[in-house]
């Protein structure tokens, strides 16, 4: 059964090509502002870590019913993470910005 459903759900590698080539254009579309089926935000990320990093990084996640936060603690080759997450009131989600 397992291979039934493998062999259903392949797909050629020229069509896979073709589907990763237009989510490549659409965001590359999205990055320049200009019409796309991908909304797309630049990062302005300008390195990639390099593992000793240190200090507290948080994010904070409003999302329709739950807020959370999430800290960070780098401290080099050691890692710290703590989340919480809170529940939002009708009072809340409903109230003027």
């Amino acid at each position: 059964m397992e291979a039934l459903l493998e062999a259903g759900a392949a797909m050629p590698k020229e069509r896979c090509r073709v589907l990763a080539d237009g989510i490549k254009q659409a965001m590359a579309l999205g990055l320049k502002g200009e019409d796309s089926d991908l909304q797309m935000l630049p990062s302005f990320v300008t390195g990639l870590p390099t593992g000793e990093e240190c200090g507290s990084f948080y994010a904070l996640d409003l999302g329709g019913t739950n807020f959370r936060v999430l800290r960070v603690v780098l401290g080099g080759l050691s890692t710290l993470i703590k989340q919480m997450k809170f529940v939002l009131s009708p009072e809340h989600m409903q109230g003027e910005g």
